[in-house]
């Protein structure tokens, strides 16, 4: 091989290893924290009325309005909600990280979210570490999204009831699921939002109860074979998908949003589409 060939071959192989290292920098910050998934699930209940049998829930969380969640991104997560036409759609909570975040028109991107049985949400740790009184304001204020803080609601669907308990955030100790759960018959079909999903552990979840969580975002970096290299407290026990707990079932959205580092690496945005069947 001549030398000018030679040389000629270091700087391609170079070139191609440079390439290769932008992409991979630039995969995780640039890609994948703004490519959207939606990942459909199937959630059997036991006895769960006919008249529920294939109620569509579209679940969001962890949107962390602020400088690394983009509105199109946003824009995109109403419109694949919309486009699936739930029943109902239930927000998980930390609509926002910093107080300068709660940016009223960014809020405005998710005005559009309607569905015949409402659109309900709770709050999350960042919410009540900037303040939680002033985002529950903000939220039901400029979204169509109700906030509920340890209480629940009947909802009826063609005259059987499905009670949706929203109970308040754990990490900062705001919870108060006996006030929660005071009104709901131990028999009912049940829909708990709680932001971080370990508090599965001492809520009153039954064959019939299905609890929705965020808070983990899935670690936002996964590893085959390794999972999440980070999670945070109240969200290392069930941190993404579908888990059997004490009779019941948990869920853990794995957030449309992102914090510090701003980075998603084999753990995409979701968008979650449920289904309730009969167990």
């Amino acid at each position: 091989m001549s030398r000018r060939a030679f040389l000629r071959k270091m700087v391609s192989g170079l070139l191609v290893t440079e390439g290769v290292a932008l992409l991979a920098t630039a995969y995780p910050i640039l890609v994948e924290p703004n490519w959207l998934d939606v990942t459909y699930v199937r959630v059997p209940l036991t006895d769960l009325p006919e008249r529920l049998h294939g109620l569509r829930i579209a679940q969001f969380s962890d949107v962390h309005l602020g400088p690394y969640t983009h509105d199109a991104h946003l824009r995109g997560v109403v419109h694949t909600v919309m486009a699936h036409r739930p029943d109902l759609i239930l927000f998980t909570g930390d609509m926002v990280t910093r107080r300068e975040s709660a940016d009223p028109k960014r809020l405005g991107i998710f005005q559009h979210l309607s569905a015949p049985l409402g659109v309900w949400g709770v709050l999350g740790n960042h919410d009540h570490w900037m303040d939680a009184n002033a985002v529950h304001e903000l939220i039901e204020k400029w979204t169509p999204i109700r906030v509920l803080r340890n209480e629940s609601v009947a909802l009826d669907v063609k005259g059987e009831h499905l009670w949706l308990v929203g109970v308040d955030d754990a990490w900062v100790g705001a919870d108060k699921p006996e006030v929660a759960f005071a009104r709901v018959p131990e028999d009912g079909v049940r829909l708990v939002l709680m932001h971080e999903p370990d508090a599965a552990d001492w809520l009153p979840l039954t064959s019939r109860t299905l609890q929705l969580s965020g808070h983990t975002h899935g670690g936002q970096v996964r590893l085959p074979l390794v999972g999440a290299l980070l999670l945070p407290y109240l969200g290392r026990k069930y941190d993404v998908g579908l888990y059997r707990v004490n009779g019941g079932w948990v869920y853990t959205n794995r957030g449309v949003g992102v914090i510090t580092p701003p980075v998603r690496f084999n753990c995409r945005p979701e968008v979650t589409i449920i289904e309730l069947v009969r167990g």
